[in-house]
Parts: structure tokens; sequence; C-alpha cells
């Protein structure tokens, strides 16, 4: 879904380049484990003042019951306003309930 939400090149970047394909083959019966993890980054574009942040997305396969890790960081913004972003990004994700999937709501504001 994320991949559609953001098409263009470099919006979403896969740390394990592999891990799509390892998911891949797991559903197929080929692999045993399903990876503990996918780690990815969501650039975004804030407006307003213009900012461009780095999302960083660590999700465990069991998500949305597990919950998700983000960490936001920018060169464009100071360490206050970073510490301030994360705390914000942990404070909103604890206001979903077990199984409620965030990261949609996260990425586009809601």
């Amino acid at each position: 879904m994320l991949f559609s939400m953001f098409p263009n090149q470099g919006e979403v970047k896969l740390e394990d380049v592999n891990a799509l394909t390892n998911i891949k083959r797991y559903l197929e019966g080929t692999r045993e484990a399903l990876p503990p993890k996918i780690e990815f980054v969501i650039t975004l574009q804030i407006e307003g003042p213009k900012v461009k942040i780095d999302l960083q997305v660590t999700m465990p396969h069991s998500y949305p019951y597990a919950e998700v890790q983000l960490f936001g960081q920018s060169s464009e913004l100071g360490r206050q306003q970073q510490v301030l972003l994360n705390k914000g990004l942990t404070s909103y994700i604890g206001t979903f309930d077990p199984g409620e999937l965030c990261v949609v709501s996260v990425v586009s504001g809601q």
C-alpha cells in the first residue's frame, strides 16, 4: 500500500532489498521463516515550513499486533526539533489500539 501512496523513485526505500522476495518465498512455502522485521524509509516533504523528513520505519512481521517503531530525522531540523518530532511520533502511535494500522495515518497526517 505504501508503494502506491509514494510511487516516485526514492520516496520509499527498503533497508533490506531482499525483504519482499523473502516474504514472497515464505508465502510460496519455499522459505521456512519470515524475516523478524521489515525496515524501510519514507521520505516526506512537509510544507510550511518546507522540510524534507526521512521517516525510518521498523515493522515487525506481526504488525499491527506488535508495535511499529518510527523515527524521523532531517538535516533541516535542529536537534531539539528532532527530539520533539520523535516524542510526538511516539505519543501519536500510543493512541492507537493494538491491531490498529497506524503507519498510513502517520504519513498522511491524519
